[in-house]
């Protein structure tokens, strides 16, 4: 029993080490984002969404929305933003896929962005590879 409870917690340090490593990037700490889901932004304002992801690579007026688009090293993910009373814009609507086609789960794609923004603004690659 006493080798079983070692194992398990041995086996639960080894999972924190992994994800502490996911962390690294050829040597570079990648810091956390202020959300881990892109539905975090959901009902949000255009300003809250550029103070969480930054400026998008691409704004795009089709009336009545905007599409914010933010590119990562595999995957496009697109914000929808739509004007409510009082005329701000607000996240209505969000969509994620991969870079050749094919669908990308919100939340990894949220990652890549994030890790090739970062790596592109601190010299380890290019902004929309």
């Amino acid at each position: 029993m006493r080798t079983t409870s070692f194992l398990v917690a041995m086996l639960g340090l080894a999972a924190c080490q992994t994800t502490e490593s996911a962390k690294l990037l050829d040597g570079v700490k990648i810091p956390p984002l202020p959300i881990s889901s892109p539905r975090e932004m959901m009902g949000k304002e255009g300003k809250a969404l550029r103070a969480a992801l930054g400026k998008p690579a691409l704004l795009r007026q089709e009336s009545p929305a905007q599409v914010w688009q933010y590119l990562g090293a595999s995957c496009v993910l697109d914000f929808f933003l739509y004007e409510e009373d009082g005329g701000q814009m607000r996240v209505t609507h969000i969509e994620s896929r991969g870079r050749t086609g094919g669908s990308v789960r919100p939340d990894l794609c949220l990652q890549d962005v994030h890790r090739t923004r970062y790596l592109s603004a601190n010299g380890g690659g290019q902004a929309g590879v």
